[in-house]
């Protein structure tokens, strides 16, 4: 198990970022393992992972 929020230090969020585009999931649906998988010659281990889904007030709620 990792750490606790408190435990992690502000720099573990300061680096390169990785943008996972999970748009296509429908309302509903959870984002799984094999959503990620389909990403995993993307990422780097040090990468901070941002996910969008698109969904929020300012693209509208799918």
């Amino acid at each position: 198990m990792g750490d606790s929020v408190g435990k992690i230090t502000q720099e573990t969020f300061i680096g390169e970022a990785v943008i996972l585009d999970m748009a296509y999931k429908e309302t509903g649906q959870g984002i799984t393992d094999a959503d990620f998988n389909s990403y995993s010659n993307s990422v780097n281990p040090r990468d901070v992972i941002l996910l969008y889904t698109g969904h929020g007030p300012i693209t509208g709620v799918k």
